[in-house]
């Protein structure tokens, strides 16, 4: 005869010990981590729509990050352009006072084209030194095209470009009928 013994309330205390043990490690993960949501066996739906909203957020810094770095490259190459046209204006000035070469002795006419020729190298010196981050931005390296598709170039009948070239080389093709 064979005697079959089963001890039902161990096997239900060694349930209940696993359980507990299992809802332990749970809370401890939780705690540790600071998420409700570690896995996927903790809410599967839950976990998808925190991974969705955490790489929407990680976009967003990003782009965050990319504007203030195009606002201080922006903000760079403004500051460089408003010394270029504080030069400018003055060799501007400089050329109409050398326009009335009967007040001018040619001493002075000498100093003035000093002065321009200081102007028009300091000019070059600021195109060809201002950078960010080690990119060059008004040296004419850079290659930029603007089109606008709200003008009807059949109507175009007068316009003026007024031009200020950096750098060594450039090229301009304009079209107009």
């Amino acid at each position: 005869m064979t005697r079959i013994n089963t001890n039902v309330a161990s096997l239900r205390g060694l349930r209940s010990l696993n359980k507990s043990t299992n809802l332990l490690d749970t809370s401890l993960t939780r705690l540790s981590t600071g998420l409700k949501i570690n896995s996927g066996k903790d809410n599967p739906s839950g976990l998808i729509a925190s991974e969705t909203l955490r790489s929407q957020v990680s976009a967003i810094e990003q782009s965050i990050k990319n504007s203030n770095r195009a606002s201080n490259v922006i903000a760079t190459a403004d500051s460089a352009l408003g010394e270029v046209t504080n030069l400018l204006n003055q060799v501007r000035g400089l050329v109409q006072e050398g326009l009335n070469k009967g007040a001018l002795s040619q001493d002075e006419i000498a100093a003035n084209q000093l002065q321009i020729d200081t102007a028009l190298s300091a000019i070059n010196r600021i195109s060809a030194n201002t950078s960010f981050a080690g990119d060059k931005l008004i040296d004419g390296s850079k290659a930029f095209r603007t089109q606008s598709s709200a003008v009807d170039s059949a109507k175009l009948s007068d316009f003026q470009v007024n031009e200020a070239v950096f750098g060594s080389s450039s090229s301009i093709t304009l079209d107009a009928t």
